[in-house]
């Protein structure tokens, strides 16, 4: 992606002052977003479903018949087993159709490491889950729309933060930024769809399963984040996101300031103090003006043109409160 501003609306309060002073903003989940089918997936198809939870368990089973197999080889004890015993489980494996065959394997590692490996089953009770738990910070590739100003700009009495998709940052980063997809139709599970797994240790040092997801960088999964009904199209939405919600810092350097139509004169000069007391480099100062002979608006320069910093580095990350985080966000 060629290097680009994306623009975040915002109310002129105490919070947006925070995300000048802090060098943070805070990711919400899809309940603290304003359209109700965020992060929403067609209902799955039972027998696709039982087809994908099949597959895995195959994986599974394979990938614990070819260890079983290198132990032999090698002469080595498999989870509790002697080679003898690990050459007769495979035996009983053979003769045994998937779902039993991962049965014997869940209770094999379980005696041996005393915990339950992860099951397959649960990857799609947990996908809804997974989806609210992201974390979602809203831009706009347009930062002089009159209904974004007139819905998340205070009415044109607050600001708008440009902030900048250098190299190396989140929003150069396809997998942390996304442009939002309109379509009127649910996104679907799509075949090839990516799984992680996550392992844990037992005490005695034995790795073992412990959980299954459908990995963050997944398509259908970014399509689930990303998709909203294309009445929401004048937004022009990319979004920064993140596998779980709270404070992070800014994705990118914040570049540039616009101020709204109505944004009135001590506060715009409030922000510049603001942005010259904690910002080590110049950021650029934009307003909002009626187009003359027409009912549209102009983005033009500022009288000031840029900040003249007093500082030589960015604010140090602070710990915050939930209740403080959330706050930043509104």
């Amino acid at each position: 992606m060629l290097e680009k501003t994306f623009y975040k609306y915002r109310t002129d309060s105490v919070f947006t002052e925070q995300i000048i002073t802090s060098g943070q903003i805070y990711l919400s989940t899809a309940e603290g977003l304003n359209d109700p089918f965020e992060c929403s997936l067609q209902d799955l198809n039972r027998k696709w479903f039982e087809k994908k939870i099949i597959e895995l368990k195959q994986a599974a089973v394979f990938g614990f018949v070819i260890e079983a197999r290198r132990a032999i080889k090698d002469n080595l004890y498999f989870f509790g087993l002697t080679p003898a015993e690990t050459v007769q489980m495979l035996e009983d494996i053979r003769e045994k159709d998937t779902d039993k065959a991962f049965s014997c394997r869940q209770m094999i590692m379980k005696a041996h490491t005393g915990y339950a490996p992860a099951e397959p089953d649960r990857l799609f009770v947990q996908l809804n889950q997974q989806l609210l738990d992201v974390g979602i910070f809203s831009m706009s590739a347009n930062p002089g729309h009159q209904l974004m100003w007139a819905h998340y700009g205070g009415e044109h009495t607050g600001l708008c933060l440009g902030f900048k998709n250098v190299i190396e940052s989140k929003l150069s980063n396809p997998d942390h930024f996304l442009p939002v997809i309109y379509s009127d139709q649910l996104p679907e599970m799509q075949e090839g769809f990516n799984v992680e797994m996550a392992f844990s240790m037992n005490e005695n040092g034995v790795l073992y399963t412990s959980s299954y997801k459908i990995a963050f960088a997944d398509k259908t999964f970014q399509k689930a984040i990303t998709t909203k009904p294309t009445c929401w199209q004048y937004e022009e939405e990319w979004r920064y996101v993140e596998p779980y919600p709270g404070l992070f810092t800014w994705p990118g350097p914040l570049s540039g300031i616009t101020f709204g139509l109505k944004c009135r004169s001590e506060r715009r000069h409030y922000y510049i103090d603001l942005v010259e007391t904690h910002i080590p480099y110049p950021v650029i100062f934009f307003e909002m003006r009626k187009k003359h002979g027409t009912n549209e608006l102009e983005r033009v320069p500022f009288e000031i043109s840029a900040s003249k910093p007093k500082v030589s580095a960015l604010p140090q990350k602070k710990k915050c409160s939930s209740r403080q985080a959330k706050d930043v966000c509104r």
